[in-house]
C-alpha cells in the first residue's frame, strides 16, 4: 500500500480539515488496527465488547478498556501503565499476568476442565482462556468474576490483589 503525505490526503475531496469527521477517522483507525489482528484477538474483542456492554461499575470498565487497549494497542502498554500507577511497569505487569493465568490453570485442571469446558462455563472464547492462562493478556476485572463463578471459588482465589 502506497503511504500518502498529508498535501496529498487534504487535495483528495472530503479531505480538507472542514470536511474530515473525527468519528469516522477514528472508526477507520480502529477497522484497520483490527484487521491486522489475528482472528482470536478479534474473537476476544468481540467477547469484551459484550462485557463492556454489562459493565456494572466504572472499575469494571475501567479494566475491559485497558484489555481491549492491550489487545488492540500493544506497543503503548508501557504507557499505559505508567498512566494508571507507579508501580506498575512492563514486568510487574507480565508477572501479574502470568501469576493470574497460572491460578486460573491450576484451578481449571483441579476441576478436570478443558479449556473448551471452562470457556463455555465462563462464558468466553476458549482462545481468550489460553491467552489468560498463558500470560499473554491480563484479565479485566468483569472476566476474573466469570472464571471465578464457573470454577465455583472468590474472585481473590484467583486474584489475590481484588478487594
Amino acid at each position: 500500500m502506497a503511504t500518502m503525505n498529508p498535501n496529498q490526503i487534504r487535495s483528495l475531496p472530503g479531505f480538507s480539515p472542514e470536511e474530515i469527521d473525527p468519528q469516522v477517522v477514528v472508526a477507520a483507525y480502529l477497522l484497520h488496527r483490527m484487521a491486522a489482528l489475528p482472528k482470536e484477538a478479534i474473537g476476544d474483542l468481540a467477547s469484551l465488547a459484550t462485557e463492556l456492554a454489562e459493565c456494572a461499575n466504572e472499575d469494571e470498565l475501567r479494566g475491559i478498556v485497558t484489555t481491549i487497549k492491550e489487545i488492540l494497542f500493544p506497543e503503548l502498554l508501557g504507557e499505559m501503565m505508567e498512566e494508571n500507577s507507579e508501580e506498575l511497569n512492563d514486568e510487574n505487569l507480565s508477572k501479574y499476568g502470568k501469576m493470574v493465568g497460572e491460578t486460573i490453570r491450576r484451578l481449571r485442571i483441579a476441576k478436570n476442565w478443558t479449556q473448551e469446558v471452562l470457556a463455555a462455563s465462563a462464558d468466553l472464547s476458549q482462545e481468550h482462556v489460553s491467552r489468560l492462562e498463558t500470560g499473554t493478556y491480563s484479565p479485566s476485572r468483569k472476566t476474573i468474576e466469570k472464571l471465578a463463578k464457573a470454577l465455583s471459588v472468590q474472585v481473590r482465589d484467583i486474584d489475590p490483589t481484588a478487594d
